[in-house]
This record gives structure tokens, sequence and C-alpha cells, in this order.
């Protein structure tokens, strides 16, 4: 017999094989919580390389941008959480330095930042409570606002999740004992 999620983990498979991609993680949750999760293939097409496991963190660089991280930021700013204006050093407290203290969120959206284009910090960090602050102390290539280079790097959507369980903190502590 079958199970559910058998063809999904098929067609992953086959992805690998066909060296389409050599790993890949997926999830089938509920808004109660995962029902199916299952990692495949390696980190890298490389011999030796490292097992893929649920917690890897992967990028899908213009993807990610474009249909998460946008996204979830213009909510925020519909819902009055923050400003494209607003200073990254105001909202993420590793975001420190005098090359930095102007970069904005709109920076980080229109990729003027001053980010790298990549870095490979899979290989030496896991999971965003590691990226984050590696990120934030990246040194940055060129000063913000004078050119554009797409970086991999910006974590807005990281930034995004602060503001809303921010917003969910307020909203708690509003709320008389017991509700």
């Amino acid at each position: 017999m079958r199970e559910p999620f058998d063809r999904a983990a098929e067609i992953l498979l086959h992805g690998i094989l066909d060296r389409a991609f050599p790993s890949a993680v997926a999830e089938v949750g509920r808004k109660d919580g995962a029902i199916w999760r299952r990692a495949f293939g390696t980190l890298t097409y490389d011999p030796g390389s490292a097992q893929t496991t649920n917690d890897t963190v992967f990028d899908l660089a213009s993807l990610t941008k474009v249909i998460a991280t946008t996204t979830l930021v213009m909510r925020a700013v519909d819902d009055g959480l923050l400003t494209v204006d607003d200073r990254v050093q105001d909202r993420l407290p590793e975001w420190r330095g005098i090359d930095r203290e102007a970069v904005t969120v709109r920076d980080l959206l229109s990729h003027s930042s001053g980010l790298p284009a990549y870095l490979p910090f899979f290989r030496d960090h896991v999971g965003r409570v590691e990226f984050e602050p590696a990120i934030c102390h990246t040194p940055l290539e060129y000063e913000p606002r004078s050119g554009s280079v797409y970086s991999d790097l910006a974590f807005l959507g990281e930034l995004e999740e602060q503001l809303r369980g921010l917003q969910a903190d307020r909203r708690s502590a509003a709320l008389p004992p017991g509700t």
C-alpha cells in the first residue's frame, strides 16, 4: 500500500538522480503542524558532502525574495509594523557598524545595501539562529545606495517574523490574565 506522499518523494528522488538538484527537504502541514517531512540527498554534488537533514536551510535566491520576502515585508508595512525607510539597525540588534548604520529595509529589498552577492554560510553555520548574526557581521562590499548587486544575504523574512512576534507579544500583553 502506498503512503500518501510516496509520489512526492519519488519526484524529489528522481530530481536528485537526474542531477537537477543535489538535495531537497519537503514538508506538508496544516496550521497545527507538519504531517509529513522528509530530507533527500546531500548539500552539494561533491563526494563526501554532508547529508541533508529536515533542518537544512535552502536559499532559493530570487524566488524567495519575490514570492515570500517582499510579500511578508509589504504585509508588515500595510499593518504599520515598519516602513521601507526604517533603518535595519533599529530593527535588528546585531546589525551594527558605522558602514551600515544608514542601511534601510528598502536597501535590502533593492539590493543596494552593500552586502556581497553570495557567501557559502551553509558550510559554517546551521539554522537561522546562526545565519542572522553572520550576515549582520559580514563586511559591506560597497557604500550603501552607491550601487546595486543582487545579494542572496538579505534576511528580511527574519525581520518580518520578529515584527510579527512583537505584534503578538503586544496583543497578549494587552489582554487580561487568563484570556
